[in-house]
């Protein structure tokens, strides 16, 4: 009897020792996964921030390009409304 308690005894100890392992190979595969899986969005926020930022940098050049646009056309504006005052002067006299 002593013979079959024991035997039981350490049929659950190998029993519990291949459940054990088993666990923390899912577990350490588990992990690997979820690294990778991190890995991969961070690699994708970069991409993502990498193209904002150059977007970003598209829109502050083409604002720049606006402004500098908007200035000259104030100047020409400026430059015509004198002509036309001129013309004006210079026909009365």
């Amino acid at each position: 009897m002593e013979l079959l308690v024991r035997q039981m005894t350490l049929d659950a100890e190998v029993k519990a020792k291949r459940i054990t392992e088993e666990a923390e190979k899912r577990a350490a595969e588990k992990a690997a996964q979820q690294m990778n899986e991190f890995k991969e969005r961070e690699r994708e926020l970069k991409q993502t921030e990498e193209r904002l930022v150059r977007k970003e940098e598209l829109v502050d050049k083409r604002q720049a390009n606006n402004d500098s646009e908007q200035e000259s056309l104030a100047r020409k504006t400026e430059e015509v409304q004198k002509t036309r005052i001129g013309t004006r002067s210079a026909g009365k006299t």
